[in-house]
Formats: C-alpha cells, structure tokens, sequence
C-alpha cells in the first residue's frame, strides 16, 4: 500500500521537479560564466546521466501504478535498467542476481564497493584536490595583481568558492541518501540465508529495500535546488535567464 501510494504521487512528482531541474542545470551551467569552473563541467555531465537515471528510476516506478512493471515482467528490460542505471549512477557519481548465496554476497560486495564506496571516496578525494588547487591558483593571482583587475581576481575567486561549496554540500546530500542504501546492500546477502522469517519480517524489508532504492534516486532530483540554495551566482545567472526568456515571450 505505501509502495502503491508513494508510486502514485510521490515518484511523479520527483520526476517532474528532477527533469525540469536537470534540464535547467544543463542550461545554466553551459553560460560562458561557468564554463570557465573546471567542477561546473562535471556538474553539466552529471545533470544529463542524473536524467536518464530519473527516468529509469522514478519513471518506472511510475509507470507501474497503472501498468504492469516492466522490471518484474521482462527478465532483459530488467538486466538493461539495471546495468543503464548503475553505469550512470557512478557517472554523477532490485537486480537481477542468483539464488545462490555465493552470488548474492558477490552482488552485494560488487554493488557497495563500485557503487557506493568508491564513487563516495572518488568524490571527496577530488573535493580536497580541487579545494587544493583553487588555493594554488588564488595566491598565483594574488601573486600577479599587478596584471589583473583587483574586481576580476574577486569574481574568479567567488564563483570558484560557490562551485566548490555546490560540489561540497552534493557529496554530502548523496552520502546521506546513499547509506541507507548501502546498509540494505550488506544486510541482504545474509538474510537471504535466514528461512523462517515472518511475514511481518518480509514485509519489513520489502518496504525498506523499496525506501533505500527511492532515496537514492531522490539525489538527482535535488541537484538543481541545491545548487540553487548554495551558491550565489547560480541563483542570479538563473534570474538573468528566466528574465530573458519572460521578455522575449512577452
């Protein structure tokens, strides 16, 4: 019933807030101002896999309500979804598994380390490395005032900072929302072991595999109105933009 609720409202919602915020992460972050920022170019990849993986996600799980779910129905289409949608997960960076104990463990440590871990440990790694070089470069420009405009140093300094806090404040949504996840992943292989478990215990984990696989794909859908909420210059690059497309409509 919660599964069946959520599907119906909550995941269509999702959908449409996170392909609209995408689609206006794309635009912003392809303006001359920020193709400059070196992380603005991850942000602008990572906001077109982040669509495919809502689509996947969310539009499924949508698509359900009132259908039969594909993922349940088509053994390939599941395999296909499955593969798509990790491959882009570790981009921005249920399956099908066996029976076998053996396999499911394998599945489940493939999952955390590649999916989970690593891309989490990739990100932080390249948060220090980049907050490294954005002080290298701040006293090389301090170094060559006398060549630059004191107003441009403070401009290419401001919007680095506020790129490097938009990437900062995502590392830590996408590991809030990711160990749920990641708690789920190392449990299954060894209660998949347990057989005399209630229908109460089923249904448990039913639901908390469901809650764990939706919070994951809620992360793209807050990329956009988190980097609207962090950074400074994205929320006035993105007013200067719906200003020019309301006068050139009106």
């Amino acid at each position: 019933m919660i599964q069946q609720e959520m599907n119906r409202y909550f995941c269509p919602i999702c959908l449409i807030f996170g392909i609209i915020g995408c689609l206006l992460n794309i635009l912003l972050f392809s303006q001359k101002q920020f193709r400059n920022i070196s992380c603005c170019t991850y942000f602008l990849v990572a906001s077109i896999s982040m669509i495919i993986i809502l689509i996947l996600g969310f539009g499924l799980h949508a698509y359900s309500v009132n259908h039969s779910n594909l993922v349940h129905t088509i053994s390939s289409f599941y395999k296909i979804r499955s593969y798509i949608a990790q491959s882009f997960m570790m981009i921005h960076h249920g399956m099908c598994v066996n029976s076998i104990v053996a396999f499911t463990i394998y599945h489940s440590l493939f999952t955390i380390i590649f999916g989970d871990f690593l891309p989490l440990l990739i990100m932080i790694t390249f948060v220090i490395l980049i907050r490294y070089n954005l002080a290298t470069k701040q006293q090389r420009r301090q170094r060559n005032m006398y060549k630059i405009k004191g107003s441009t140093v403070r401009l290419l300094n401001s919007s680095n900072y506020q790129a490097l806090m938009m990437l900062f404040v995502q590392v830590i949504f996408y590991i809030v929302l990711t160990i749920p996840w990641m708690i789920f992943s190392i449990y299954a292989p060894f209660g998949r072991r347990i057989h005399n478990k209630s229908n109460n215990c089923i249904a448990v984990e039913i639901v908390f595999r469901y809650i764990t696989e939706i919070l994951v794909y809620t992360y793209p859908t807050l990329s956009f109105y988190i980097n609207t909420f962090t950074s400074q210059i994205f929320r006035d690059e993105l007013v200067n933009i719906l200003c020019s497309l309301l006068i050139s409509f009106s």
